[in-house]
């Protein structure tokens, strides 16, 4: 068929610090090689999508895969591109039911105390495990993360 998909307990989750609970999953195979893994949890869901490199480059909300991080940050990405996946490009030809447009959440929206503790958390597990400093991007993920998805989903 065109897609398969297995739901299946898995051993290791999407998100290392999920490693505590048991990690139920779907694995999706989808046309032209695309890989989709979510992992169900109580409240949400966590997502990883693999592919192969596509002819003539690629790019998306994760960056465009040329492996300089300083252009994949979400300014960059919105000025070379817009962040809704075209009709022609949609792998999923029925648009959802519920088409009404979401407000996106910045940084700004964060509630002071949380997102003063979500900086200094992010601050301080901003050395990787080489001794590196993390990236300014990395720092800013992290804090949107701790802000909108609580402190257990502050980037690791």
């Amino acid at each position: 068929g065109i897609i398969s998909a297995s739901y299946h307990e898995l051993e290791e989750p999407i998100d290392k610090i999920e490693t505590h609970r048991p990690i139920h999953g779907v694995d999706l195979d989808l046309p032209r090689g695309v890989r989709v893994t979510v992992n169900r949890w109580a409240k949400h869901l966590d997502v990883l999508i693999a592919m192969r490199p596509q002819r003539g480059g690629q790019d998306g909300h994760c960056g465009n895969l040329n492996f300089d991080a300083k252009d994949d940050t979400l300014e960059s990405i919105s000025a070379r591109m817009s962040l809704r996946v075209s009709a022609q490009d949609s792998l999923f030809p029925v648009a959802s039911v519920d088409t009404a447009d979401v407000a996106e959440k910045s940084i700004a929206d964060c509630a002071p105390e949380i997102r003063k503790q979500a900086q200094a958390d992010c601050e301080q597990r901003q050395v990787s495990g080489d001794g590196e400093a993390a990236s300014e991007s990395f720092i800013e993920a992290c804090i949107y993360d701790a802000c909108f998805g609580g402190e257990d989903f502050a980037a690791q």
